[in-house]
C-alpha cells in the first residue's frame, strides 16, 4: 500500500515508522523544508507543502491507495483566540479541501478533535458520535468541524474520522513541564475548561488506530480515547501544580470541552485496543513532583542577538546605562511559582550622545527550556532612519525551532515614500529574498495583517532550526550594515524629503505604541503575569521611551 501522511509531525513521524516497517510506501509532507532530512528516515519520500496548497498536495498524491490527515495547529499557535483565527482555518479547512478533491479517490484518514463536541453535549450522561457539536464560533472547534463537513461532502464512503483526546508520549513534553510553563510563560493563564475531563492518548496508539483504519477500510467517525473516565483539569492540574509549590491556574474557559464520560464504543467495535495509553489518575497523597525532562536549551538565537549587539556598540561607540547597583538597567524575576523572585532575565539599555539608544532584552528560563533575546536600536526621534528589530525566541512549544525576527523599521509611509524605500530598504532587497528561498525557512503563518501593518515588506519573520538560524546570520549582517551605515552617514536627501511635513516625533510615538501592544502581539499581554505588573510596565516604557 501507498500512503500520503500529510503533516508529519508527533503522531506523523510514528505513523510513518510504523507503516514503513510494515512494508507500506510512505510520501510524507511537512511545511518545514529543515525537517526533511530527518524525515527521510522514515518515509520513502518526504515533500515540502502547505496543505492548502492543492497543485501541490495532488502532486504527492499520485498514485497513492490512501491519505492520512494529520495536520494541525501548534500549541504555540493556539494560546489566544487571535492566534487560533489566524492559523485555525489554514491548516485544517484549506487542507481538507485540497485533500477532498485529490483525484483517483483514494481512502481518507483524518485526525480530528474532540473539542468538536465543545460543551453542546454534556447534558447527556455519556457522549458519542451521535451527540450533538457545539455551536461555539471559536476557531479551534469551528474549523475541525468545517474540515470534518468537507471531507464528508465528497469522501463521505471512503472516509474515516478519528476524533481524538490531547496526545501524550513521543517528544510531547510531559504535562507537570507543560504546567510550569504555563505558569512562567503564559503567566498561569490558560483557555482550557477547567470541568473538562482530562482525556489523553499515546501518540503510539493514535499511529496504530490509523494504521488498524486503514486495514480495515473502516469508514464513519469514531471517538479515539480511553474508556475510563479521567480526572477533570482543574482538580488534576491544580493537585500537580500544588506538588511543585506552584499557584492554582487560571481558566478562562475559551476551550470548552467534554465535562461527560466519552464512549469509545464504536472505535473498540471495530476490533481496535488501546496498548501504550495511560490514563491519568489523582496523585497519591504524599506524592513528589518529577524534575523537567526537558532538554539542554539551543543557545544559537542567543550567540547571534549577542554578537550583533556587540557589534552594534562597538561601531557605534555606545555606553551602557546602568542601574544603581551597575547592573543591567532593567533586571527581571519570575513573578509567582517556583522562580518567583528568581532572575529570569534583564533589560540592558546602550546609549550616545546624539539619541542613538539601543535596547537589548533577554528573557531565559532554562528551567522551561525557554530563551529569548531581542535588540531594539533606535534613532532620535526627530530623524527619519529608521529602528532596527532583531529577536530570536525557542521554547518547548516552538518544536525544537526558533522563531526570527528582522525588520528595519520604517519612519514614515512608505507607500507615500518611494525614494525612502529604496534607500532604506534596496540595498536588504535581495538579501531577505534569498533569505526566505532557502532550505529551512519558514514563514510565521500567525504574524496577521495588524502586525505587519506597523512593520515593514522587507521583514523577515521565519521559523527555522537551530542549524538554518545560523545560516541566517549573513542576513543579520546585512541589515545590520545598513542600519549603522544610516546612522553614521544619514539618509540621502531624496529620502529626507519623503519625511518633510511628518511629525517624526509623534509618529514614532504613536507607531511604538502600536508595535507593544497586545492587540498586535499577545506577548505583550502576557508580561504582567510573567515578570509582575510593575516590570512588565517598566519593560514596555524603556522600549517607548524617545530621544
Amino acid at each position: 500500500m501507498k500512503v500520503l501522511v500529510v503533516g508529519c509531525g508527533l503522531v506523523g513521524k510514528e505513523l510513518s515508522r510504523m507503516l514503513r516497517g510494515a512494508g507500506h510506501v510512505v510520501v510524507g509532507t511537512t511545511t518545514t523544508p529543515g525537517k526533511v532530512s530527518t524525515l527521510q528516515d522514515v518515509c520513502d519520500e518526504v515533500v515540502v507543502l502547505k496543505g492548502g496548497d492543492r497543485d501541490k498536495v495532488h502532486a504527492a498524491a499520485a498514485d497513492v491507495d490512501a491519505v492520512v490527515v494529520l495536520a494541525g495547529p501548534a500549541a504555540a499557535q493556539a494560546m489566544t483566540v487571535e492566534q487560533r483565527q489566524r492559523t485555525y482555518r489554514s491548516v485544517l479547512v484549506d487542507t481538507a479541501e485540497s485533500v477532498a478533491s485529490i483525484p483517483g479517490n483514494p481512502y481518507i484518514v483524518m485526525l480530528s478533535s474532540l473539542s468538536v463536541y465543545g460543551d453542546a453535549a454534556n447534558h447527556l450522561d455519556v457522549i458519542d458520535e451521535s451527540s450533538p457539536l457545539t455551536q461555539s464560533d471559536d476557531p479551534s472547534p469551528a474549523m475541525f468541524q468545517e474540515a470534518e463537513r468537507t471531507y464528508r461532502a465528497t469522501a463521505a464512503e471512503r472516509l474515516a474520522i478519528l476524533r481524538s483526546a490531547d496526545i501524550a508520549g513521543g517528544e510531547d513534553p510531559p504535562v507537570m513541564d507543560k504546567l510550569r510553563m504555563a505558569h512562567q510563560v503564559l503567566g498561569g493563564s490558560v483557555p482550557f475548561h477547567d470541568e473538562a475531563l482530562f482525556y489523553r492518548i499515546n501518540v503510539l496508539d493514535v499511529a496504530r488506530a490509523v494504521i488498524h483504519m486503514l486495514e480495515g477500510r473502516h469508514v464513519g467517525t469514531f471517538n479515539m480515547t480511553h474508556p475510563e473516565v479521567p480526572p477533570a483539569l482543574q482538580p488534576y492540574f491544580d493537585t500537580l501544580c500544588a506538588m511543585d509549590g506552584l499557584p492554582p491556574l487560571e481558566y478562562r474557559n475559551e476551550l470548552h470541552a467534554p465535562t461527560k464520560p466519552v464512549s469509545v464504543d464504536a472505535l473498540l467495535a471495530t476490533g481496535f485496543r488501546l496498548e501504550h495509553t495511560e490514563v491519568e489518575r489523582m496523585p497519591e497523597e504524599g506524592s513528589v513532583a518529577p524534575p523537567s525532562a526537558l532538554a539542554d536549551v539551543d543557545r544559537t538565537g542567543r550567540e547571534i542577538v549577542t554578537a550583533a549587539l556587540e557589534r552594534i556598540v562597538s561601531d557605534l561607540g555606545l555606553v551602557e546605562e546602568t542601574g544603581p547597583d551597575g547592573a543591567a538597567a532593567l533586571p527581571l524575576t519570575g513573578a509567582g511559582g517556583p522562580l518567583d523572585g528568581k532572575s529570569i532575565g534583564a533589560f540592558r539599555v546602550f546609549t550616545r550622545d546624539d539619541g542613538v539608544r539601543v535596547v537589548y532584552s533577554v528573557l531565559a528560563v532554562d528551567d522551561f527550556g525557554m530563551d529569548t533575546h531581542q535588540i531594539y536600536a533606535f534613532t532620535p526621534a526627530s530623524g527619519a532612519v529608521p529602528h532596527l528589530f532583531l529577536d530570536t525566541a525557542i521554547s518547548p512549544n516552538t518544536d525544537g525551532t526558533f522563531h526570527f525576527g528582522l525588520d528595519l523599521v520604517p519612519r514614515v509611509d512608505l507607500g507615500v515614500s518611494l525614494d525612502y524605500s529604496e534607500a532604506v530598504y534596496g540595498p536588504v532587497t535581495e538579501a531577505r529574498t534569498e533569505a526566505l528561498g532557502r532550505p529551512g525557512v519558514m514563514s510565521v503563518p500567525s504574524i496577521g495583517p495588524l502586525q505587519w501593518s506597523i512593520r515593514s515588506p522587507w521583514m523577515v519573520a521565519a521559523i527555522v532550526r537551530p542549524e538554518d538560524l545560523r545560516g541566517l546570520a549573513d542576513v543579520v549582517d546585512s541589515y545590520v550594515d545598513q542600519w549603522v551605515e544610516l546612522v553614521q552617514k544619514g539618509l540621502p536627501e531624496a529620502a529626507v524629503a519623503d519625511a518633510t511635513g511628518v511629525d517624526l516625533a509623534a509618529r514614532d510615538a504613536r507607531s511604538r505604541a502600536a508595535i507593544f501592544s497586545p492587540r498586535t502581539n499577545p506577548v505583550w499581554g502576557f508580561l504582567d503575569r510573567l515578570v509582575g505588573a510593575d516590570s512588565a510596565r517598566a519593560m514596555v516604557d524603556l522600549l517607548s521611551e524617545q530621544s
